[in-house]
C-alpha cells in the first residue's frame, strides 16, 4: 500500500465512532406528524453530543401530540422546552435516557422550541402548526 493510499484510508476512518457508544441521532433533520385515530400526533427527538436535535422541524396540526426525548449522546444532560405551548416541557435528561411527555397545541403557528442548557450553543428547533 502506498503512503498516499494509507492516508485516504486514516482520513476516512476519522470521527466515525461505531458501536453502542456512538452518539449520532438517525433521526431525519424534518419530520411532518401524522395523527393515529385517536387525534394524538407522535415524534421522538434526540439529543446528543453536538448540541442539536433531530429532527429540528417538526410539522404538525393543532391537536394532541406526545413527544419523547431520547438522549443519544454520553455527555452534558438536555432538556425539550417550547414555552408558548402550556405543558410542552422535558425535563432533563441523561445521556441514555428517555422522557416522554404529553401537550396539546391549540391553534397554528410558529413555535421555538430550545434545550434550556445548550440554548446559547444552538440548540433550537421549530414546530410548524399548520391549520387541519
Amino acid at each position: 500500500m502506498t503512503v498516499g493510499c494509507a492516508l485516504v484510508l486514516v482520513l476516512a476512518a476519522c470521527g466515525q465512532p461505531e458501536g453502542p457508544g456512538r452518539s449520532e441521532s438517525r433521526q431525519p433533520n424534518a419530520v411532518t406528524l401524522t395523527p393515529v385515530p385517536d387525534g394524538t400526533q407522535s415524534v421522538e427527538v434526540d439529543a446528543g453530543d453536538d448540541f442539536r436535535f433531530h429532527p429540528s422541524v417538526i410539522n404538525a396540526e393543532p391537536g394532541p401530540v406526545r413527544l419523547t426525548l431520547k438522549h443519544v449522546g454520553t455527555g452534558a444532560p438536555h432538556t425539550w422546552q417550547a414555552p408558548q405551548l402550556p405543558g410542552a416541557s422535558v425535563p432533563l435528561t441523561t445521556a441514555g435516557q428517555t422522557n416522554t411527555i404529553r401537550f396539546t397545541i391549540g391553534r397554528p403557528g410558529d413555535y421555538r422550541f430550545f434545550c434550556s442548557i445548550h440554548e446559547a450553543q444552538g440548540q433550537v428547533g421549530r414546530l410548524v402548526v399548520a391549520a387541519k
